[in-house]
């Protein structure tokens, strides 16, 4: 994030977690932050709480475009296969559910 007249830009981790990272940053031009974590599938962005996409850096970093100023940027890790197991977690749960549920007796009469 450096150019002519650019004095430098600065980068602080604000948060971190398994499935988060949170960077406060100061830039003093267009550019890209770049985290040195592998970028893999389901990794999410906000830049300011505006979904940004993740970009692929280094072949194996990832990173997001960052304007001029100060910004907040989270990483989210959200993967897909979470996701879909969760939804069959639920209707697996619904069917047991449903299954198991007293019936009514039938009255003779």
């Amino acid at each position: 994030m450096e150019g002519p007249g650019c004095e430098g830009s600065t980068a602080r981790v604000t948060e971190t977690g398994l499935s988060r990272v949170e960077v406060a940053l100061e830039a003093c031009g267009p550019g890209y932050l770049l985290l040195s974590d592998s970028h893999y599938p389901g990794w999410e962005a906000t830049l300011d709480g505006a979904p940004v996409p993740v970009l692929r850096a280094n072949a194996v970093m990832r990173a997001v475009r960052v304007p001029p100023g100060a910004h907040s940027v989270r990483f989210d890790y959200r993967p897909l296969s979470f996701r879909l197991g969760a939804l069959l977690s639920v209707l697996a749960l619904g069917a047991l559910a449903l299954a198991l549920r007293p019936r009514g007796q039938s009255q003779e009469g």
